[in-house]
C-alpha cells in the first residue's frame, strides 16, 4: 500500500533550549500516514528520521494525543542515533474528533527535538480528514458558518475552537423538528432566529427555531421571499405582543382599583359604623341614655379606629422591614477600625482627619485615611492629602511616603509665582500628592467676574520645581508670569486678539521658562490656538491650532471633483457612474488663520468598485474591492487642491471587464501554496500604475501567509483575475 506523504507543518524541528549537552543534529525528519485518515478508522502514523551525529541511549515518544487515541501498546521507542542512518518509528492511531493533533518527541535526559501534525475533519458524513490547507480550500459548512455573526463566510482563515462542533450541534438539533432540512437551509434557519420578535423571552433557540417551522419557514427558499415573511411575522408578533400588554395593563389596573377597595369599605363602613355611634350616644337628656360603659366602648372606638388609620398609612414610612446585611460593609468598617485601634497612624496624629473609606486588595481589606494640614502653611492654607493602608501578613502597612507633608508644603510656598498666584486669587485649598521621593502640589478654585465663572487651577511639580500647568481668566495679569502677556501681544500683532470671557490654559512640555500657552481668540470660531515660545527671541516659537469641530461633511461639489479625477485617469463617466461608488468621505479642519488660508480641509473618501461579479464584490469581509483618496480643500472656495494619497491624473485606471472564474483563481491560488501552510489572509485588490502600459496586471487575488522559519516576514501569492497568472511569493516586510 502506497503511503499518504504528509509534510511536516514545520519544516525544521523546534529544540526546547535548555542546560546539558547538545542533543543531535537532524539532516531531515518527517511524519507519514499509511493512509488518509478517517473518523474511526485505524491508520498507522509512521516517523522517519536521519540524524546527522551518532549518540547513545535516546527516545522517540508518540505523546499530546488530541481528537486521537493509541491503538498500538507501545508509543515510547530507545534507540540509539548513527551518522546518517535512517531510524523509522510507528503506532497505530484511531481518530475520533477535530482537530486531532499528536506530537513526537526525540529526547535525552536534557533536551529534545518536537514535531507535531495536526489534521481537521472535512467530512461529517465520510469522516474525511484532511490538512488545514484542504480545509481552507474546501471548507464544510460547519466551519463557513459564523454562529456569532450569523452569517457564511466566503473564506475561512481563524478557526474558532469549537466552532465545528456548535454549528454540527445546530444542525442536528434542528433536524429533530425537520428531518429533511438540508444542513446548509438549517444553518440559515438559526441565521434568522434573531430576525423576529418572540411572545415569550424565555424561549430558547430550539423552541424558535420550530415555531419558525411550524410558522411555514421552510416554504419561502427565495431570500427575498423569506426577508418578507420575517417581516410580516415579526409585525404579527409585535402586534399580538402589545394587544397582551395592553391587556396586562388592565389586569394591574383592576388588580389595583381592587386594593384600594380592599382597605376603603372598610374603613367606610367603620366611618358609618361610628357615625352612627356618635349619633345615637349625641341624642338629647330625656331621650335615649346611654350607660358609661357604653361610652367608654365608643370613646376607645374612635381612639383605635384613628390609630389604625395613622398605621396603615404610615407603614411604608416607619421602615419596620430588617434590610439585608452588606457583610462586606460590615466586614470593611470593622477593618477601618482595626486599623485605627492598632494605631498604625501614630505618625499622622498631628494632622486632622477629614474622611476615611475602605479599599479592597487581594489580601482582603486596607483604608484610604484622607488628612488635613493647616499648621505647616504661612499662607494659612488647607492642605489635602491621602494615606493608604494595605493588609499584610503581620497586619497592616501603611504607605507612608518618605517625604513629609511639612517639608513639601514649605518648598512649595517658597516659589515666588506660587506665592503671588496664591495671593492674587486668595486660594485657601489645594491638594498635596505626596510621591516615594517628591510630591505634587495642585491648587483648585472657582472665581465669577462680571456674572462669568472661572475655574483656576495651578499644579506645580516638586521634583522638578515647576509650575507644570495653570488655568486663569483670559484678563490675567502678574509680573510674576510675563509669558501671559507675551502671548497676548503675539496674538495681537497676529490680527487675533484674546477673547474676553474665556481662560488661558498653560502646560509644560520640556521648556522650564516657556511653556506652552493655548486660548480662544476673536474671529476664530470654537478653534483653540497653542502656542510655544522656545527662547525670548521674537522669532522663536511654533503653534498649531485645534479645530472645534475637527470632522465636517465635504460638500457634494468637491466629490464631484474627486470623481471628475478618475475620468482623467482613463475611466469614462458612464463606468464610473455603475461602478464606482462613494462608500465614505470625511473632511479633517486644519484651520490656520495667521496665513490667511481659510478653512484648510484635509478630504479622506472611500470608494467602492462594484466589478458585478459576486464573489468578488463580496470579498474584503463584504466590503468587496475598496480604495481610498485624500485631498486638501478649502472650504471658502471649495475647490479640490493638492492630491495626498490614491489614484489621481498621475496614475491610470481602466475599466474592469472579463475575470476568471473564482474556482479556478482559487485552485491557482492554493495550488501555489506549500503543503501544511495555511493563509492568513485572502484578499482582492487594484494594482494602480503611473505607466498605461503597466494596466495588464491591475487586479488582483492576494493571499497572505507565514512559513515557521520566517514566522515576522509575511509572503504573499498574487493571481491575476484578468490573466490567470499566478506571482509570487513575495516578502511583505517584517510583521510584529
Amino acid at each position: 500500500m502506497s503511503l499518504f506523504i504528509v509534510l511536516l507543518f514545520c519544516s525544521t524541528a523546534t529544540t526546547r533550549p535548555v542546560t546539558g549537552p547538545p542533543l543531535i543534529g537532524v539532516e531531515s525528519q518527517r511524519i507519514t500516514l499509511s493512509k488518509r485518515p478517517r473518523l474511526g478508522e485505524k491508520v498507522t502514523a509512521i516517523y522517519e528520521l536521519i540524524p546527522v551525529n551518532s549518540k547513545n541511549d535516546l527516545k522517540v515518544i508518540f505523546t499530546k494525543f488530541l481528537g486521537i487515541k493509541p491503538v498500538s501498546k507501545d508509543t515510547i521507542f530507545c534507540f540509539d542515533a548513527e551518522n546518517g542512518k535512517l531510524r523509522t518509528f510507528s503506532i497505530d492511531l484511531e481518530y475520533f474528533a477535530t482537530p486531532a493533533t499528536f506530537k513526537v518527541r526525540v529526547c535525552n535526559h536534557t533536551q529534545d527535538i518536537r514535531i507535531f501534525l495536526i489534521r481537521h475533519l472535512l467530512n461529517a458524513k465520510t469522516g474525511e480528514y484532511g490538512s488545514m490547507k484542504e480545509l481552507q480550500y474546501n471548507p464544510p459548512l460547519e466551519y463557513r458558518f459564523n454562529p456569532r455573526a450569523k452569517k457564511f463566510a466566503q473564506e475561512v482563515l481563524n478557526f474558532e475552537e469549537g466552532r465545528w462542533y456548535k454549528n454540527r450541534g445546530i444542525i442536528d438539533t434542528i433536524k429533530t423538528y425537520a428531518p429533511d432540512i438540508s444542513d446548509s437551509l438549517a444553518l440559515v434557519l438559526y441565521a434568522d432566529i434573531s430576525k423576529i420578535t418572540y411572545l415569550h423571552d424565555n424561549r430558547r433557540w430550539s423552541e424558535k427555531a420550530e415555531y419558525l417551522l411550524k410558522q411555514g419557514w421552510l416554504t419561502y427558499i427565495d431570500k427575498t421571499e423569506r426577508e418578507k415573511f420575517l417581516k410580516q411575522l415579526r409585525t404579527r408578533d409585535e402586534n399580538i405582543h402589545e394587544k397582551r400588554r395592553q391587556e396586562l395593563l388592565k389586569i394591574e389596573k383592576m388588580r389595583q382599583r381592587t386594593f384600594i377597595l380592599s382597605w376603603l369599605i372598610p374603613v367606610i363602613l367603620l366611618a358609618l359604623l361610628l357615625v352612627v355611634l356618635l349619633m345615637v350616644r349625641g341624642r338629647k337628656q330625656g331621650k335615649t341614655v346611654t350607660s358609661k360603659w357604653f361610652d367608654r366602648i365608643i370613646t376607645y372606638t374612635i381612639y383605635v379606629f384613628l390609630v389604625g388609620i395613622a398605621l396603615y398609612f404610615a407603614w411604608p414610612y416607619l421602615g419596620i422591614k430588617r434590610k439585608p446585611v452588606d457583610k462586606r460593609r460590615q466586614e470593611a468598617d470593622k477593618t477601618l477600625s482595626e486599623i485605627e485601634q492598632q494605631d498604625v497612624l501614630k505618625e499622622l496624629k498631628e494632622f486632622t482627619l477629614v474622611s476615611k473609606e475602605p479599599c479592597s486588595y487581594r489580601a482582603g481589606f486596607g483604608g484610604i485615611f484622607h488628612y488635613k494640614d493647616v499648621k505647616h502653611s504661612r499662607l494659612g492654607m488647607e492642605y489635602y492629602f491621602s494615606i493608604f493602608v494595605r493588609p499584610s501578613d503581620k497586619g497592616f502597612l501603611v504607605q507612608m511616603p518618605s517625604y513629609a507633608p511639612g517639608k513639601a508644603i514649605k518648598e512649595f510656598e517658597a516659589n515666588k509665582r506660587i506665592l503671588s498666584f496664591a495671593k492674587n486669587f486668595k486660594i485657601v485649598k489645594a491638594s498635596l500628592k505626596l510621591i516615594d521621593k517628591s510630591f505634587i502640589v495642585t491648587l483648585y478654585d472657582t472665581i465669577e467676574k462680571n456674572g462669568v465663572k472661572y475655574p483656576i487651577s495651578l499644579e506645580y511639580d516638586g521634583s522638578s520645581n515647576l509650575i507644570t500647568k495653570y488655568v486663569v481668566p483670559s484678563d490675567f495679569q502678574n509680573p510674576a508670569f510675563p509669558e501671559i502677556e507675551r502671548f497676548k501681544d503675539f496674538c495681537e500683532r497676529a490680527g487675533y486678539p484674546v477673547l474676553h470671557g474665556k481662560s488661558i490654559v498653560s502646560t509644560y512640555r520640556g521648556y522650564p521658562n516657556h511653556p506652552g500657552l493655548a486660548t480662544v481668540l476673536k474671529g476664530t470660531g470654537n478653534d483653540t490656538l497653542w502656542v510655544w515660545f522656545f527662547s525670548e527671541k521674537s522669532d522663536d516659537f511654533t503653534y498649531c491650532w485645534i479645530p472645534v469641530p475637527s470632522v465636517v461633511t465635504p460638500p457634494h461639489a468637491i466629490i464631484d471633483q474627486v470623481y471628475s479625477t478618475f475620468e482623467k485617469a482613463g475611466l469614462d463617466s458612464e463606468y464610473i457612474e455603475n461602478h464606482i461608488k462613494l462608500v465614505s468621505a470625511k473632511g479633517l479642519r486644519q484651520p490656520n488663520y495667521f496665513i490667511s488660508q481659510g478653512d484648510k480641509v484635509i478630504l479622506e473618501a472611500a470608494f467602492k468598485w462594484e466589478t458585478r461579479y459576486d464573489w468578488i464584490d463580496g470579498m474584503n469581509n463584504g466590503k468587496g474591492v475598496q480604495f481610498n483618496v485624500s485631498y486638501e480643500y478649502y472650504a471658502d472656495s471649495q475647490r479640490l487642491g493638492k492630491r495626498l494619497g490614491g489614484p489621481a491624473t498621475q496614475q491610470y485606471l481602466r475599466p474592469i471587464r472579463q475575470l476568471i472564474s473564482r474556482k479556478e483563481a482559487r485552485e491557482k491560488l492554493f495550488s501555489s501554496l506549500p503543503e501544511e501552510l495555511q493563509f492568513n489572509a485572502i484578499t482582492v485588490g487594484l494594482n494602480f500604475h503611473r505607466q498605461p502600459n503597466d494596466l495588464d496586471d491591475f487586479i488582483y487575488l492576494v493571499g497572505k501567509y507565514r512559513t515557521p522559519t520566517s514566522l515576522h516576514h509575511a509572503l504573499s501569492i498574487k493571481v491575476n483575475l484578468e490573466t490567470g497568472e499566478v506571482l509570487g511569493p513575495h516578502y511583505l516586510g517584517m510583521t510584529y
